[in-house]
């Protein structure tokens, strides 16, 4: 922490050996350093083994909230990093470098030399310190290893209270002291021995322990890695995380859209007494035994709940694991130049080239007769396989071809009477897919992004497809008549980008969905039969004007019925639209003409089925409420009761938010967003009556943005000063008419946000004028602002 606080030291080297803890230490950093803020920005990338620059720079570019074209060259793009970071005079920001196996220009990512070090800090991690000494480092630091009692904190921390009997506790401390103070090591071994009371169990994993490591630190967390993986409760569990090591190092696994898929061609979750009649159960299972894996440390969390990575050291022994046991033979030739195709695949059953760039000549005929799941997902180098590659792969369950340049399937691949899943994503030069329509034992199939330009009138012949996905084929001009009413076993459907209003009768006709994705232009052509969409848990249902529901955050993705709605004047809207808004946890309105308020929708309950969590109003030039007053009546204390996060955008003719009669029941409210809503004159409008207690209204609202709105004058009726106890960020912009502030902003307060932006007009309704110093005044194109320090 010294060190980042050194003007004269911009590059540090952190070095250690693996499962030290440094990327752990690194997160801990970043942590530490928002918390106190000592930096503006934090930017974590990975680097991994084999870098890819372009994957490098999207990484920093996302970090700092930049978007780089993917078709502009590694160059063009740097410069547009070098030219953000050097803007950033004003702003301290930390740049972490984790995991660097060896030197990276810097330059050549975008990223400037180290002659400017006062705005920013750069911390490289690595294994070798020779690679700290190659980037030129200011200073270097290794990564000590856990003292002994440290080593003691964190296993009990992991293994429990159980080691305190005094028949076990000697015994875990010779198991601690085999660890030698790798993290890594003690965090594995903790979590496979926990609630583990037998003195034998504890022997046995130390004998085995004291056998394999011989004095070599890297074999004592390899052994321990292997230890875990040995007290796994199940063989089901043990071939999902072996699984996992198929994918390329550091790379971030997709649970639904990835493993799931892979689990389901090969029948992994199923050992004889298990059986899923869905993808619904299959998925609940897969997500259980991926807790499990995350609890026995074999697996990380990702930046979301969908989202899984290895430690690379635990994917190492994965690999060996795998490729040694004769029942998995596992090869993994994942993230790297391949100069010559794997031989001696006669036994292989699964084989993983993921991010390859082959540079040899592929085999006209693969002979793995064996093999059951063949990854080429993201390989370079070639443009079509030959014509026999498939030929010899009869018991292939599981094909991946995403992201590659094919422009066209071989023959050989109707060689594959046993596939089940097929991915084709973003293989944008794939014009024609009419070989898969033999493949009748599918039933995963993702042709999304992908440039197929017609679905044939064959394809009626996949009648135990369980998954569809077609997102955003542009290409796409036809799906011929009953191909998708054939598909009688469909659970998951997803057709956004896609001209579906013709078939739009068939998609209604799938008795057996569970989840859609569907993007309808025209309301008119949306069907009023719903009766065979009782089973939906899951819908992302888009009618009307889709360029505008592009709008929506990231946010929108943790909810599980999402509605968006572009509704043209004088359309009524059908019962269908009512049946799927009353379960809908998400709504999102755009150019709904028509309505006056929000609640018109559904006139007849006022949202009395309320499940909504999240509400978007934008660009509706008639709305003036989101619930009047006559509405209000009807049902006060349940309208929009679980609301969580309320959106409104250009909307010319609002008056006020909310009515303090429903803003009294939104215990729920985290977030409150309006802007260009040039009428608005107060956030929460006053009813006829006055109670003290309204001051403490919305009472876990963390996040209040207000701009552009000219007209508005206060937040709530005159005199009453709101608490809003949980508010973590405060923006005002462009308020000049603002009389008073939401609530009271002190130098206590101030401390606690976590982000905060004042129109320099408010400026002088900050009650303790000290408050100022704290602030730091920005000059931009659409006014000037204060911003917290």
């Amino acid at each position: 922490m010294t060190a980042l606080l050194n003007d004269t030291i911009c590059l540090l080297g952190v070095f250690g050996m693996a499962g030290i803890g440094k990327t752990k230490l690194m997160e801990a950093l970043s942590k530490r350093v928002k918390q106190e803020k000592l930096f503006d920005e934090v930017v974590m990338v990975t680097i991994s083994e084999n870098p890819d620059v372009k994957a490098i720079q999207n990484n920093v570019a996302k970090e700092l909230g930049m978007r780089l074209d993917d078709s502009e060259s590694i160059s063009c793009r740097a410069r547009r990093l070098h030219d953000r970071l050097n803007q950033t005079e004003d702003k301290r920001i930390l740049i972490v470098l984790d995991d660097l196996w060896n030197e990276l220009n810097l330059e050549v990512v975008g990223i400037p030399k180290k002659s400017r070090c006062k705005s920013y800090k750069i911390v490289i991690t690595t294994r070798f310190q020779q690679v700290c000494a190659r980037m030129g480092t200011d200073l270097e630091w290794a990564v000590p290893i856990l003292s002994k009692q440290d080593s003691w904190i964190l296993f009990r921390k992991n293994v429990g209270d159980v080691v305190d009997s005094c028949q076990l506790e000697t015994i875990a401390r010779e198991v601690v002291d085999e660890c030698a103070g790798l993290p890594l090591a003690i965090v594995a071994l903790g979590r496979a021995l926990r609630k583990k009371t037998v003195p034998s169990v504890w022997a046995d994993a130390l004998r085995r322990l004291k056998m394999s490591i011989n004095g070599d630190l890297m074999r004592v967390v390899g052994c321990s890695i292997k230890l875990s993986y040995d007290f796994l409760p199940n063989e089901v569990e043990k071939r999902c995380f072996l699984f996992c090591s198929l994918f390329p190092e550091d790379y971030i696994i997709n649970v639904k859209e990835e493993l799931l898929v892979y689990v389901v061609g090969e029948k992994l979750l199923e050992d004889g007494e298990d059986y899923f009649n869905s993808l619904e159960e299959t998925k609940g299972r897969l997500d259980s035994i991926v807790e499990d894996l995350i609890s026995s440390s074999l697996l990380l969390g990702g930046y979301d709940i969908e989202y899984i990575k290895m430690h690379d050291v635990v994917r190492d022994v994965a690999k060996m694991i795998a490729f040694k046991d004769e029942e998995l033979k596992q090869r993994v030739e994942a993230g790297m130049d391949l100069k010559r195709w794997p031989e001696q695949l006669e036994s292989c059953k699964r084989l993983s080239l993921m991010g390859t760039n082959i540079m040899c000549n592929l085999p006209r005929q693969v002979e793995a007769p064996q093999l059951l799941t063949l990854i080429l997902n993201d390989c370079n180098g070639f443009s079509e396989l030959p014509f026999d590659f498939f030929k010899k792969m009869k018991k292939l369950k599981n094909l991946d071809l995403s992201f590659t340049d094919i422009a066209s399937l071989p023959s050989s691949i109707l060689c594959l009477v046993e596939l089940r899943t097929l991915r084709l994503v973003c293989c944008r030069w794939l014009k024609n897919i009419s070989p898969v329509e033999k493949l009748e034992k599918l039933e995963i199939l993702d042709l999304s992004h992908s440039g197929i330009e017609t679905l044939p009138e064959a394809m009626v012949m996949l009648t135990k497809l369980k998954r569809l996905n077609m997102y955003n084929m542009s290409n796409l001009t036809c799906i011929s008549p009953k191909v998708i009413s054939s598909m009688c076993q469909l659970e998951e459907l997803c057709v956004v980008g896609v001209d579906i209003n013709t078939n739009l009768s068939e998609v209604a006709l799938l008795a057996n969905l569970t989840y859609l994705e569907i993007g309808i232009l025209n309301l008119e052509c949306f069907s009023s039969n719903t009766i065979h969409w009782l089973k939906l848990k899951q819908y992302v249902i888009m009618v009307g004007c889709l360029e505008d529901f592009l709008l929506t955050s990231s946010e929108d993705f943790e909810f599980d019925r999402r509605l968006y709605l572009s509704i043209p004047p004088s359309i009524t809207v059908s019962n269908a639209i009512i049946w799927l808004l009353r379960r809908a946890d998400f709504l999102f309105l755009s150019k709904c003409n028509d309505l006056e308020s929000v609640v018109q929708l559904d006139p007849t309950e006022v949202f009395k089925y309320d499940k909504l969590k999240f509400l978007m109003v934008f660009d509706c030039s008639e709305i003036k409420y989101l619930i009047n007053s006559i509405e209000v009546e009807k049902a006060p204390e349940i309208s929009f009761s679980n609301l969580e996060v309320l959106q409104l955008g250009y909307l010319d003719n609002f008056r006020y938010v909310l009515p303090m009669s429903v803003a009294r029941h939104l215990n729920q409210l985290v977030k409150i967003s309006v802007w260009n809503c040039p009428r608005i004159k107060m956030i929460i409008a006053s009813d006829n009556v006055e109670d003290d207690r309204d001051k403490y209204v919305l009472p876990r609202l963390k996040i209040l943005m207000l701009r552009n709105l000219p007209a508005l004058v206060s937040f709530g009726r005159s005199g009453l000063v709101f608490y809003l106890d949980s508010l973590e960020g405060l923006s005002l912009r462009n308020c000049g008419n603002l009389k008073s502030l939401p609530c009271r902003v002190t130098q206590q307060r101030l401390s606690k946000f976590k982000g905060f932006e004042l129109d320099v007009t408010l400026i002088n309704l900050l009650e303790d004028p000290a408050i100022k110093h704290n602030l730091e005044h920005v000059v931009e194109d659409d006014g000037s602002s204060y911003y917290q320090k």
